[in-house]
């Protein structure tokens, strides 16, 4: 058995974009040819509670269609905000199961560097609820981000997907990073997102970089090019970029 987590987006009590997160969890459990979870309905009856404004929940087993449930879910009622569903789950040849989940408010945690790691063998390709060891590679500082490289070549950022702008404005992201997020599928299907592989050598071709998920739009966290350390030619970067 397996464990996974999705993380999906809730405004005014309305879950964002669950037909990708759907698309995510079907193709996971296709990757073990296990029955996957009915994501749509547990967010459903998750959420059912906690409808904006002044919801309120009562503490216990939710029961999820086609799946089994673990109580205990954690809920702050009548957000009308940002708010951020964790869904902790579990494939086996039994069926999936909801072992835990939680509906927080969510606020953007600065970041004012990425700084550029080789990636080697690390694989993340499903959103496994095990992240040590991306965990492991997360920079001591508060305000810095890792950013994975595979050969030279940009994947992704710890917790998020990558979109670089171009000087005409176009927005590109790394053709194979490790994980596809469903931020990334959903600005690829609108045509608003171009692939290609971005190598280091590539980044003065940009002009900023974005982290973008499921809780991160394109903007909500943008970096300068200069913001990015450890790489060959990043200090010429930094000192054209001025005060």
């Amino acid at each position: 058995m397996c464990r996974f987590l999705e993380t999906i987006r809730v405004e005014a009590g309305q879950p964002l974009h669950l037909e990708f997160h759907q698309a995510r969890v079907l193709a996971t459990a296709a990757a073990y040819g296990w029955r996957p979870l009915e994501l749509c309905e547990t967010v459903a009856e998750i959420l059912r509670g906690d409808v904006c404004p002044g919801a309120t929940h009562t503490p216990g087993a939710t029961h999820t269609p086609g799946a089994t449930h673990t109580p205990g879910g954690t809920h702050t009622p009548g957000g009308c905000g940002r708010q951020k569903l964790r869904i902790l789950y579990q494939l086996s040849a039994n069926g999936p199961t909801v072992l835990q989940h939680e509906l927080l408010p969510y606020h953007i945690r600065p970041v004012r560097s990425l700084v550029c790691i080789e990636a080697g063998a690390l694989r993340y390709d499903l959103k496994f609820a095990d992240r040590s060891k991306l965990e492991q590679l997360q920079p001591a500082a508060k305000d810095t981000e890792p950013l994975f490289l595979r050969h030279g070549y940009l994947t992704d950022s710890r917790y998020a997907n990558l979109v670089l702008r171009e000087a005409g404005g176009r927005l590109m992201t790394p053709q194979h990073p490790l994980l596809e997020g469903t931020a990334r599928a959903r600005l690829l299907a609108a045509g608003l997102l171009h692939t290609a592989p971005i190598h280091l050598r590539d980044l003065p071709d940009f002009q900023s970089i974005c982290l973008i998920n499921a809780m991160l739009d394109i903007g909500d966290c943008q970096l300068p090019i200069s913001a990015i350390r450890h790489y060959p030619g990043a200090q010429q970067l930094e000192t054209s970029a001025g005060p």
